[in-house]
């Protein structure tokens, strides 16, 4: 069997993520099956594709010549089409793999809402998106998504009851919980004597991370010794760190921008802050539960699908950071080993390559 994904940016995110985690899981249940990739150059998922024997196909742009020759010359040699996204703007692939006589092809939704700046920008998309959206069964065979509310938004009605709702899984092993890490990590951020909360992921507009900042001001009127942490980058990085310096709290919030080891500081946060004003299946919301750290989340915009644990709260936005604070500091306790839940649920990568084998052959 041979598969090709589409779905990589050129940035890395949630959805290169899951692409790689899916690789190098579905290989370790079968390593006869090849999965080559094509997409926009992205050195992490390129490297886990030739890790594991495929080929990556790079684009430098969303050129539909490109693309139609591309598909002309190859879509022969494929079994199936894995079309990874967060709209359906642009469906030019799903046309041509039909055209050119991939029998299969699956259509994998990880977000509920878009992400364009500029309004006329984001209404041109919409537009294409919806229209897309109706008469995307000509195209699809196959219909996948992180949770509900990412079917709801990319999906008709009419197929969402054969939706297959695949979970966002990881290396559960190695965020797994571990009491010496965490105070080797503490000491090395010199967050030992701090109470560290942390939001995680691009710093932009749908991540709404100037709420997280007034949750962080609301929990140090009452613990002076809390510590807001920011790891990733994004549009909203000047703007935010202009804020911080407004209000005189530079010294409690730290910016760690992009980071290759957040594995190894979830071990030393103590809460995480998921304001998402819009969520597909957010993968820090795996990543914060299988490290055993309490995570809270907007109620109004995350699917209830991402709970897996005890320890992750919802609150509501619109009750206000106050609400947030009085949560965090409640529910404020010792971290715990979540791992064998995590695989019990289908949420680490072995269970979750085994689920998407058999998904694949069937």
């Amino acid at each position: 069997m041979r598969i090709l994904i589409w779905g990589v940016s050129n940035t890395f995110g949630g959805v290169e993520s899951f692409i790689c985690n899916s690789i190098i899981s579905i290989k370790n249940a079968n390593p006869d099956i090849v999965i080559d990739c094509i997409g926009f150059s992205q050195p992490q998922v390129k490297k886990v594709v030739a890790d594991y024997s495929g080929t990556f196909f790079e684009i430098d742009q969303l050129n539909d010549s490109q693309i139609n020759s591309f598909f002309y010359k190859n879509a022969h040699i494929y079994d199936a089409l894995w079309y990874n996204c967060v709209d359906l703007s642009h469906i030019e692939i799903l046309r041509m793999a039909k055209k050119n006589g991939i029998k299969r092809v699956i259509i994998h939704s990880h977000s509920s809402s878009m992400i364009v700046s500029g309004k006329i920008k984001k209404l041109y998309h919409l537009g294409r998106h919806y229209l897309h959206r109706v008469i995307v069964k000509k195209y699809a065979t196959d219909y996948w998504a992180c949770s509900d509310v990412a079917a709801k938004w990319l999906f008709p009605k009419g197929v969402l009851y054969n939706v297959k709702y695949i979970p966002n899984a990881i290396d559960s092993g190695i965020f797994r919980y571990n009491r010496n890490t965490r105070e080797t990590i503490r000491n090395a951020m010199k967050w030992n004597k701090s109470f560290v909360i942390a939001q995680i992921g691009r710093i932009s507009e749908e991540k709404d991370p100037l709420y997280a900042v007034s949750i962080y001001q609301e929990i140090a009127k009452r613990d002076k010794t809390t510590k807001l942490v920011f790891i990733g980058d994004g549009p909203l990085k000047t703007e935010l760190e202009k804020y911080v310096q407004r209000y005189e709290i530079n010294s409690s919030v730290q910016f760690l921008g992009k980071r290759k080891d957040v594995y190894k500081l979830l071990q030393g946060i103590d809460a995480v802050l998921l304001t998402s004003n819009f969520e597909g299946f957010p993968m820090v919301s795996v990543e914060a539960q299988a490290s055993g750290t309490p995570l809270y989340v907007s109620e109004e915009a995350v699917t209830k699908q991402i709970k897996i644990v005890d320890n992750c709260y919802f609150v509501k936005k619109s009750d206000g950071p106050e609400k947030w604070a009085e949560m965090v500091i409640k529910t404020r306790k010792e971290k715990v080993d979540n791992y064998y839940i995590m695989c019990e649920k289908g949420f680490d990568v072995t269970t979750a390559g085994y689920r998407l084998l058999d998904l694949l052959s069937n």
